[in-house]
């Protein structure tokens, strides 16, 4: 059975192939047209590769006796790999980190970010001064447009936003937006087109010689392991990430209908409390009338009283002690016992 060949966009054969002098050289100085470069220096460890892949293998064996559970921290690195390296140009020295980057994952800017952070503490050593750090360049080949502008090359640096000032920190980003078919740098132009399509521009020898490497490449075994690896590596990340979002979405249903029942509870509470209010209420308004229906009766019995009073006196001719007892209560009740007037 005839094996396929990859594509360079692979990231894993994109690092195997940037890897030979000739090819890094070769897109370098097209990234960099009428620079040459003197000399060129990679700077992995010998044995980072075959960690990483060590790494990918004990990842493959989880998920093989596992099921992706998301609670579960696997540290790894399955990302685009890079490459990076130091370069001597005729006029400069400085260092270079290249990556591929399929899509748009991971956040590229912020990946920048930490790659310079990186390459900065391993360039200098302790007690260096702090010009002796080296010009420094990220520099990622994208197959998207990562800011939607159409624009072929995106070169960012530190600068005042209000003067247009440059730093002067000699840290550089770039990001090539190979989908861009317009005002692309003519050294750019058939290696965009590559990127595309997979197809080489008649008379482009560095690339017809990529690409001859890149397919003699896909024939080695040791290079179908790793690219092979690497694509299940992805896939199990797909389905880890899909896993992880199935999960947070189930936590924010699960926070909304717990904030739902909150609510709901509060407002059961809310008219509990509002029920034992209105309860309180009628109990107090039922004592008061209670009261009030006591006081009355004692009112009717006081007046009761009075007109018995009354007619007693009445039938003794007391009328200055009727008249007297209307405006005096404790007079009144001295004349009630006196005639035994209940």
């Amino acid at each position: 059975m005839e094996q396929r060949k990859f594509s360079i966009k692979n990231p894993v054969m994109f690092g195997i192939i940037m890897k030979d002098p000739e090819f890094c050289i070769g897109l370098l100085e097209r990234i960099f047209p009428g620079r040459k470069v003197r000399d060129l220096r990679f700077v992995y460890a010998a044995d980072e590769e075959e960690e990483q892949l060590k790494q990918m293998e004990q990842l493959r064996k989880y998920f093989a006796q596992n099921k992706p559970e998301t609670e579960k921290t696997i540290v790894v690195d399955i990302e685009a790999k890079s490459v990076r390296m130091d370069v001597l140009f005729e006029d400069d020295l400085a260092w270079y980190d290249i990556e591929l980057q399929v899509e748009n994952v991971n956040h590229p800017p912020k990946r920048s970010r930490y790659y310079h952070a990186v390459k900065a503490v391993d360039s200098l050593n302790a007690g260096q001064h702090y010009e002796k750090l080296k010009p420094g360049f990220v520099i990622f080949i994208c197959c998207f447009d990562l800011f939607c502008m159409n624009e072929p090359v995106y070169s960012f640096q530190m600068y005042d936003s209000n003067l247009c000032l440059p730093l002067g920190d000699e840290q550089y980003t770039m990001f090539l937006n190979s989908t861009c078919t317009e005002n692309v740098p003519k050294e750019l132009e058939s290696f965009y087109y590559y990127l595309r399509t997979g197809k080489v521009t008649a008379g482009d020898i560095w690339l017809e010689r990529m690409d001859a490497a890149v397919e003699a490449a896909s024939l080695r075994k040791e290079v179908r392991r790793k690219v092979t690896l690497y694509d299940e590596m992805q896939m199990m990340s797909s389905l880890l990430k899909e896993a992880e979002e199935h999960l947070e979405k189930q936590k924010q249903e699960i926070a909304a209908k717990q904030l739902e029942l909150d609510a709901k509870m509060a407002q059961l509470e809310n008219s509990q409390a509002q029920l034992e209010s209105s309860q309180a209420q009628l109990e107090n308004s039922q004592a008061q009338l209670e009261s009030s229906q006591a006081q009355l009766e004692n009112s009717q019995a006081q007046l009761e009283a009075m007109k018995r009073l009354n007619a007693r006196l009445a039938e003794l001719g007391r009328i200055d002690d009727i008249i007297k007892a209307a405006s005096d209560e404790a007079y009144c009740s001295q004349l009630m016992k006196e005639l035994n007037v209940k």
